[in-house]
């Protein structure tokens, strides 16, 4: 049971873009957070603003795409989506936020501008934004910023920003972004990161550095730059034969080339873990990845990292790892043989990895760093 709110704590109110306690709901970033504030003592309730019905199923159908990816990002851009978001923040809130008291609200990402309602301080948390995402993700490519669909999506969100007493983000890399495309004061910025979906203590123990296992894990098996992970092993297993790379995320289960095995889509923190902590090395050099919480889950499992030389990947590896330029297939070849071939290596930058983590991320430390914020603020 959570513990009961003393009087003097500070009070928060919170929104994100699904049920705030459902695992599925950003990433799982929703859950791990609010569960946070509940435990401490600080939660004095949740809505989800998520739209359902047919309202929601038009938005949806509206932004049709090739793929779901496409689909998803367009329907980011939709203003429909965002007046959809509004009714059904505004619609769970009329109540909610009416009969609760409490001192600050706290949400994710810049879906819903709940200033009109909203007369307590408003914080907000954000991996990166509109205007990054149209230019940087692939998936948006022919997408024309300048149109009236992105100028006005762009305007909404700013005047999330606006709204925003402190604005909290992933990475530095956000920040910077976020500051620039909205013409922002970087003091009201704050970077506070991320931590590992799974329990860090899940992926505690020994590791056979040895074993010349690689694993990549990403559902969107393009953006996460899996074509160029399974080229550059092919290279890899030229000259180290007894090299493996198991893929988790959405090709079918089974053997798929010499050496790489697929095992379709995971669930449970368990079953994840134990694969994390098979592993020898974690590859995923993404072609869009604003942050990669992965990345967090096989540092804090003493797994060495190659990503991409882009967004917050070098930000969140340091010299735990390395990164290399995007679709560059014959330096991530050369980087796998690093790290395949050298146990010590492995084992060396696998341990920084997991100090790295443990000095920087986890979501204790991302729920300190917000209330601290808060606190300073009220």
């Amino acid at each position: 049971m959570a513990p009961e709110a003393r009087p003097q704590e500070l009070r928060i109110f919170g929104m994100a873009n699904g049920d705030p306690r459902d695992p599925r709901t950003a990433s799982g970033i929703s859950s791990r957070l609010f569960d946070r504030f509940e435990r401490d003592g600080y939660l004095a309730g949740a809505v989800s603003s998520l739209p359902t019905g047919f309202s929601d199923l038009v938005v949806r159908m509206r932004s049709i795409a090739p793929t779901k990816s496409a689909w998803r990002s367009r329907y980011r851009l939709s203003m429909p989506m965002t007046r959809a978001f509004e009714r059904a923040a505004f619609g769970r809130m009329a109540a909610a936020h009416r009969e609760t008291q409490y001192d600050a609200f706290f949400q994710i990402g810049a879906y819903c501008n709940v200033s009109s309602v909203v007369t307590r301080p408003i914080f907000t948390y954000h991996d990166n934004d509109v205007l990054t995402m149209v230019r940087l993700d692939p998936r948006m490519r022919g997408t024309d910023p300048s149109s009236s669909d992105v100028r006005n999506r762009a305007a909404y969100e700013k005047s999330v920003f606006d709204s925003a007493a402190r604005i909290f983000t992933f990475s530095d890399w956000s920040a910077r972004l976020i500051a620039a495309n909205y013409d922002i004061s970087p003091g009201r910025l704050e970077v506070v990161g991320a931590g590992s979906n799974i329990d860090h203590n899940l992926l505690a123990g020994e590791r056979d550095y040895g074993a010349r296992h690689a694993l990549f894990i990403g559902v969107d098996f393009e953006r996460k730059g899996g074509p160029d992970v399974l080229r550059a092993f092919a290279k890899v297993r030229q000259q180290l034969p007894s090299a493996r790379l198991t893929i988790v995320g959405e090709l079918p289960a089974g053997q798929i080339a010499p050496g790489v095995v697929s095992l379709g889509l995971v669930r449970g923190q368990g079953a994840l873990s134990a694969i994390i902590r098979s592993a020898s090395l974690f590859v995923m050099p993404s072609v869009w990845e604003p942050f990669g919480i992965v990345f967090l889950e096989a540092m804090a499992a003493a797994i060495p990292c190659i990503g991409a030389d882009a967004f917050a990947m070098p930000e969140i590896i340091g010299d735990t790892g390395s990164v290399v330029p995007p679709n560059d297939v014959e330096r991530l070849a050369r980087e796998m043989h690093t790290y395949l071939a050298d146990e010590a290596l492995c084992a060396e930058r696998g341990r920084a990895a997991r100090e790295r983590y443990l000095q920087h991320y986890g979501w204790d430390r991302v729920e300190s760093r917000i209330v601290a914020a808060m606190k300073r603020h009220l």
